[in-house]
């Protein structure tokens, strides 16, 4: 699945009931990717922080939160002038019981990469740096081209 939260998040998801979420909020890890397409993430809450801080933003009701195969397809619909992608894990040291581990993470991208012929287009980024390890590893299996983006906090 792709989603910017360990969770879903309240501003921008309504329950199958067309109702806005209500806590607790569960976490994406726990949820099977058809629990997650019944969420409806096309629109934001119109009291939120959110709708306030993105006036403009288009509702797109009856959007789901999209697949990686999803991201593929759009990406083969551009054809040689798809986009680059800036992958983020959500990895987070500080919870680690929110998210997959370093380890699981790069497993997951890696063959996934592999798996939708995509790996070119990507550069992977983490706020969490034991990603970069696994990362590393996994990018000397398959591909080069996977671009692993680490800069020292001493260098800044």
């Amino acid at each position: 699945m792709i989603h910017h939260d360990a969770r879903l998040n309240p501003e921008l998801t309504r329950a199958p009931s067309g109702d806005w979420l209500k806590p607790p909020y569960p976490l994406v890890r726990d949820l099977t990717v058809a629990q997650l397409q019944c969420f409806d993430v096309g629109r934001a809450r119109p009291s939120s922080q959110t709708a306030h801080s993105f006036p403009k933003q288009v509702a797109v009701d009856g959007q789901n939160p999209p697949t990686l195969k999803q991201l593929a397809e759009l990406l083969d619909a551009f054809g040689p002038e798809a986009p680059l992608l800036n992958i983020e894990t959500k990895s987070d040291p500080t919870g680690p019981m929110q998210t997959p581990g370093p380890s699981e993470y790069a497993a997951l991208w890696s063959v996934n990469f592999r798996l939708m012929i995509f790996w070119e287009r990507c550069w992977v980024q983490s706020f969490d740096w034991r990603v970069y390890g696994p990362f590393s590893d996994w990018n000397r299996i398959l591909s080069p081209a996977i671009s692993l983006q680490v800069r020292s906090m001493e260098a800044i």
